[in-house]
């Protein structure tokens, strides 16, 4: 090992323009990168594993980069955290080996979706989840998750205008449901840009009765957005885990 540092951040990104650096406001990686700058007093080049956007959370963001001098790495968490705003928070760090890349080394991403069913919004829920106030039938959403799962062409639920290879290998999305909360669980290799949002929204779409399950297959294969479901609010997505 030559000083490779892994960190895993949790944040709230309500007051954030996202995670990577941006002219409009405050990011993940600004904050980030000023904590280390006053730590070291040298600039430090880091890698994050997820480009979060504006609004999104994370409880497992990945960030690794290489120590400018040696420090343990307790006292650099201890560090980080009395520097950075409240909102973000490193959890873990490890010294990992020397290929570790945050991004390029990662297998797998875990999205968690929050959505607030209950006929009144939650003041509690407010900045994490998606209030819907009608009734959404579980049992039609998860019949539609089959059709979502596995590896095939999802233009259908990606950003307008992207450029990207749409082929993407979707692993399991898993719906449960405590109260009136809903949590939709989306494990992939990768994603692409705003699909995790397209595809629940596509789901509460099949969940509100507007799609059966069945048309969910006949979205994916018409590889055209307007087909889908709308793209859900930002503020309810969490990057929750990655696998290395």
């Amino acid at each position: 090992m030559e000083n490779n540092v892994k960190l895993i951040l949790s944040y709230d990104g309500t007051n954030f323009f996202g995670y990577q650096e941006a002219e409009a406001g405050p990011t993940i990686e600004n904050q980030l990168s000023i904590a280390l700058e006053r730590i070291f007093q040298t600039p430090v080049k880091f890698d994050g594993c997820s480009r979060t956007d504006r609004g999104v959370h994370a409880h497992g963001q990945v960030v690794n980069f290489f120590l400018p001098k040696p420090l343990p790495i307790y006292s650099l968490v201890r560090a980080l955290n009395s520097h950075l705003p409240k909102q973000i928070r490193i959890i873990h760090g490890e010294m990992v080996e020397t290929k570790f890349h945050a991004t390029l080394s990662a297998k797998a991403k875990t999205y968690r979706y929050t959505i607030d069913n209950g006929p009144v919004p939650s003041p509690f829920l407010r900045t994490t989840a998606w209030h819907i106030h009608l009734p959404l039938d579980l049992s039609l959403m998860r019949q539609a998750c089959p059709y979502l799962i596995g590896k095939q062409d999802f233009a259908a639920f990606a950003a307008e205008g992207h450029h990207e290879e749409t082929v993407r290998n979707v692993l399991s999305i898993t719906l449960e449901k405590k109260d009136h909360v809903i949590i939709v669980m989306i494990k992939g290799e990768s994603f692409l840009y705003r699909m995790v949002r397209g595809i629940v929204g596509t789901l509460v779409y099949v969940g509100l009765g507007k799609f059966t399950p069945e048309e969910c297959k006949k979205i994916v294969e018409s590889r055209d957005r307007s087909q889908a479901g709308p793209s859900a609010p930002a503020h309810g997505l969490t990057l929750y885990h990655v696998d290395y």
